[in-house]
């Protein structure tokens, strides 16, 4: 069992990795869009970015348990759209 979990966590490490650089990027540049230069470009990248971590996270990566994608999908998202709707 702990064999198993840890070869999980190895092989869907790029899948982590995305996950925190998309919502960083996320987080970066909402915050500070003001002085970004160009940040609208970059939130379109990064929505493209997000994308693709949405599909990873739907077709059962990076856990195999559904249950636990879905609430990184509605935590994270839900998170995204309170810091557009009520900035701080």
């Amino acid at each position: 069992m702990i064999n198993t979990l840890f070869n999980n966590i190895l092989r869907e490490w790029p899948t982590w990795v995305a996950i925190f650089i998309v919502y960083t990027l996320w987080w970066v540049i909402l915050d500070h869009y003001e002085i970004v230069p160009f940040a609208s470009v970059f939130l379109i990248l990064i929505l493209t970015f997000h994308g693709s971590v949405q599909h990873e996270l739907i077709h059962g990566h990076p856990t195999n348990n559904q249950k636990i994608n879905d609430l990184f999908i509605k935590f994270i998202n839900t998170h995204i759209l309170l810091i557009i709707i009520m900035p701080i």
